[in-house]
């Protein structure tokens, strides 16, 4: 997929045989992103995956164990899922998968050992890709070129999650999903929107010499929900072509107001249009 595709870090001699791997905090030097290979550097099993020596996930549904490490941060954290998984897409071409769970583990940087807990994400997704047919690297991508998900903190152990995937300048399907431990069964939205108010004052360029103006300030939502974030934490180049960040949110829900915790996984390979610092800009929809 356009966004998500560089061919010509794969091997050239088996384009499957490719890990492009990252792993990220908000903190100081807490960033790493590998190309590793699969036959060298991963470990797979039915309870193991193992991405060289950045992450490991070992377990079995619903409980798992999570070894993150990036430059100074080592993280490990034990995970329990609710049973039911939730779905974000289901396609002939995409499916992707989640799960909500409670997390309660350490912190390390620079030596100094932070206790965490909380409500985290696990999940899963997949697609179809003209290397499984050529067997080889093609500039023949599917022309997905925005790619925006969220994950949004709500109190009472909930969570809001945003996807958004656009193809040929068009929006071709936003979803907004409404999740809880409590056992509530998911909520689903079909449709919403997103929109870019304010960009970085300069172009962030990326591992491979291309130049974006990265979101600062923007906003998605749907009837009955508003979330309008801003970015306090570096945003890393690290899924796909696009990067990944934590930030502040404010969120209307239902008719109530507060202000939580976000993250976000956000591409646009759309030719970039002129954006100016601090101005809103036309939405994407």
């Amino acid at each position: 997929m356009q966004a998500f595709d560089f061919p010509h870090e794969a091997a050239p001699d088996d384009p499957q045989d490719i890990i492009v791997a990252s792993a990220s905090s908000g903190a100081e030097n807490a960033y790493a992103r590998e190309v590793l290979s699969i036959e060298r550097d991963g470990r797979f099993a039915r309870d193991h995956a193992e991405f060289g020596t950045l992450a490991t996930i070992s377990g079995t549904h619903p409980d798992f164990e999570i070894r993150r490490h990036a430059g100074d941060l080592d993280a490990r954290v034990t995970m329990r899922c609710r049973p039911e998984t939730t779905w974000f897409v289901r396609s002939p071409v995409w499916r992707h998968i989640g799960h909500v769970g409670r997390y309660e583990g350490e912190v390390t940087h620079r030596g100094v050992v932070t206790p965490v807990s909380g409500v985290g994400n696990l999940e899963y997704a997949r697609s179809v890709s003209p290397y499984v047919v050529l067997r080889r690297a093609s500039r023949r991508r599917l022309p997905l070129q925005w790619f925006s998900y969220h994950v949004v903190d709500v109190p009472g152990e909930r969570q809001i999650l945003f996807t958004q995937l656009g193809a040929f300048g068009a929006i071709v399907e936003t979803n907004v999903i409404f999740r809880s431990m409590d056992g509530t069964p998911d909520r689903k939205v079909h449709g919403g929107y997103h929109r870019v108010l304010e960009t970085d004052d300069a172009p962030t360029v990326d591992a491979h010499g291309n130049a974006r103006l990265l979101p600062r300030t923007f906003e998605f939502g749907c009837d009955g929900m508003t979330v309008v974030g801003t970015y306090d934490c570096p945003q890393r180049f690290a899924i796909g072509r696009g990067y990944i960040s934590g930030y502040s949110a404010q969120v209307r829900l239902d008719g109530e107001e507060f202000t939580t915790r976000g993250y976000s996984e956000h591409i646009d390979e759309r030719v970039p249009p002129h954006r100016s610092p601090g101005r809103r800009v036309a939405p994407i929809r």
